[in-house]
């Protein structure tokens, strides 16, 4: 019975390959999707107990069909250009692989699911260059000592099924980057500021992001002024804060957020000082988390009275500008 498994899909392999690869990368990179909704349950980041099965289908389509079908053409290619299987070819091969046809297939993906979600260009441009950063760093651990395995030993038509084998685990980190790690607004401009392309001046860009772009609250304080050298070099040198529970114990921030995510309580209140921006950052990545692992999350904003309720609604959905917004709220 092994052996008639076995030589029925080695006829699929031979007969049916591009479908072959495209179902197994979308079947594979959907369990790893749901590998990752279920640690993220465990862990409390998402309070509701189904399965996500739109999220899956997305990953599914945008990172198992894009790349199952890019990664068909690509290694029939790289074996035409490239035959062989000597020491030099195999590492040639993972060095075209790694430094060409990985952003380009990263960042197809990170494309395909962004217009899967209806997202605004700027946001696939965002989304490209910060999660399809890290995935790409990501992929320079995994992948070539894999792809010399890969190179050298298999056939061309095993290569895929090769590929989604062991990036089961892969797929897995890949959604947590996607549905777990926020967004900065405007990155690329902020990345340009600071100056690219080494990590010093990335680190300054994604500090700058917060100052500039989340810590100034809507008609409390004039925006800081994030281009004076000495402003830049306050908040990119900063300790970082200190987190304790009420029993004076400290904790780390992961075990903060964990714990207020995974908090059964109706309303969560948090305090702060109006001009300190690292507290503004703060508060931003809690909404973030909150917004992200329920459904019925809502904020309330102490200082805004239940009468500019209205053009508060009117200033969120367009229909009035900031400064009418500010003047009568």
């Amino acid at each position: 019975m092994n052996f008639a498994v076995v030589s029925t899909l080695k006829k699929i392999f031979e007969r049916h390959l591009f479908a072959a690869n495209l179902g197994l990368s979308f079947g594979l990179s959907g369990l790893g999707d749901l590998i990752e909704q279920k640690r993220e349950k465990k862990q409390g980041l998402l309070n509701k107990p189904q399965i996500n099965w739109t999220r899956t289908l997305h990953m599914s389509t945008s990172f198992g069909l894009t790349a199952g079908f890019l990664c068909h053409f690509w290694y029939n290619y790289l074996d035409k250009a490239l035959p062989g299987r000597g020491i030099s070819v195999v590492v040639q091969k993972i060095a075209w692989d790694q430094v060409l046809f990985s952003p380009i297939c990263i960042t197809a993906c990170l494309l395909v699911a962004g217009r899967l979600e209806d997202q605004t260009a700027s946001n696939l441009v965002s989304q490209t260059l910060q999660l399809g950063g890290r995935l790409y760093l990501a992929e320079w651990v995994i992948w070539p000592p894999a792809q010399f395995v890969n190179f050298y030993f298999l056939p061309t038509r095993f290569r895929v099924l090769y590929d989604n084998i062991i990036s089961l685990v892969y797929d897995t980190y890949t959604s947590h980057v996607k549905y777990q790690v926020p967004i900065v607004d405007n990155f690329q401009e902020k990345l340009i500021k600071a100056g690219i392309p080494n990590s010093e001046h990335y680190r300054a860009a994604l500090d700058l992001c917060e100052v500039e772009e989340h810590v100034t609250t809507v008609g409390e304080e004039a925006p800081i002024n994030t281009s004076d050298s000495a402003v830049k070099k306050k908040f990119t040198q900063h300790e970082p804060p200190g987190f304790f529970l009420g029993s004076g114990e400290p904790l780390s921030k992961s075990d903060l957020y964990h714990k207020i995510v995974a908090s059964k309580a109706a309303v969560i209140m948090i305090g702060e000082n109006h001009g300190d921006p690292l507290a503004h950052a703060i508060e931003l990545e809690i909404m973030q988390k909150l917004k992200t692992a329920t459904s019925s999350f809502g904020l309330s904003l102490e200082f805004y009275d239940r009468e500019a309720q209205t053009v508060l609604d009117e200033y969120l959905a367009g229909l009035v500008p900031l400064d009418t917004f500010l003047s009568d709220s």
